[in-house]
């Protein structure tokens, strides 16, 4: 049976989000131009807003997540009763020579993309990502180490991400209210999937892989399909994007990353001229790894 696991990621229910809306220019009754993109668009959603025709558009994204402690599906799970032999008079226990205690991703994505007319749109984006995985060591590791904890560590360019965005359907080709799009795209395999672990304070095992969470990439071409959505009556404006990324072949090290589908909804409001709120319910749903 695939395994199925649900997260809430970056910004979580109703969390409210201060920020600097993506436009140019003001324009009275319609909100922020571009009147025609919803020129207040989420920064962090890829594919939001149309931008104007033979427009180009520039992004920096910086980001960081924390995410502390285990979890088994909705439950909290105690690390450090997970430490111990990992086998005993020749059995299996259940205990693991190391656990992890948090990790830390800080990422900054990069993207250009350019208008080629008014329904079709073009993209791509690069990542830098940083890694660290907090490792706590059962006694006897803490024995040989003389040390109770390490950091895990890996950095470096992610996988790219190419993009387009096709204008299905809207009430207005000039100020739409409302308006539907096809999302179609592919992640590049530039990020690494053989980091070692480098920072592992016996030398023996230095030369290990890294475990799939800290590594910077999937290691294959991966399609992703997606439909958008996009409605406003000034000063509000609400959104809901879906996509999904599939995995259909072994990478080099022969397995291959579960298949990936996100659904992300938005809701701004503009207190102003020149300022905005927003809220997200960010969804994620990864599928089981493979060999």
């Amino acid at each position: 049976m695939q395994q199925k696991i649900l997260s809430l990621w970056a910004i979580a229910a109703a969390l409210i989000i201060l920020s600097i809306p993506d436009a140019y220019a003001v324009c009275p009754g319609l909100g922020l131009c571009c009147a025609k993109c919803g020129g207040n668009m989420p920064m962090n959603i890829p594919g939001g807003g149309v931008p104007e025709n033979y427009e180009f558009r520039f992004k920096i994204q910086p980001s960081f997540m924390r995410m502390n402690g285990l979890r088994s599906a909705a439950s909290n799970v105690d690390g450090n009763a997970l430490l111990g032999m990992p086998v005993m008079a020749g059995k299996p226990t259940g205990k693991f020579m190391a656990v992890q205690q948090y990790m830390n991703m800080s990422m900054l994505n990069i993207a250009l993309g350019y208008s080629f007319s008014d329904d079709f749109f073009a993209g791509v984006m690069g990542m830098y990502q940083d890694n660290r995985m907090s490792m706590s060591f059962n006694k006897v590791m803490t024995t040989m180490t003389g040390q109770s904890s390490y950091i895990m560590k890996s950095h470096g360019f992610a996988d790219t991400m190419l993009m387009t965005k096709y204008r299905l359907y809207t009430d207005d080709p000039l100020i739409p209210t409302s308006e539907a799009s096809l999302f179609v795209g592919a992640s590049l395999p530039s990020g690494s999937i053989s980091k070692r672990n480098t920072t592992h304070p016996l030398a023996v095992r230095r030369l290990e892989l890294l475990p799939y969470g800290m590594q910077l990439g999937s290691g294959t071409v991966d399609p992703i399909f997606g439909l958008l959505y996009q409605g406003s009556k000034s000063p509000w404006w609400w959104g809901l994007d879906t996509t999904y990324t599939a995995r259909w072949y072994d990478n080099s090290r022969n397995y291959q990353l579960g298949d990936l589908f996100k659904a992300d909804a938005y809701l701004m409001n503009q207190l102003s001229y020149s300022f905005l709120w927003q809220a997200q319910v960010n969804v994620e749903w990864k599928g089981r790894i493979h060999g």
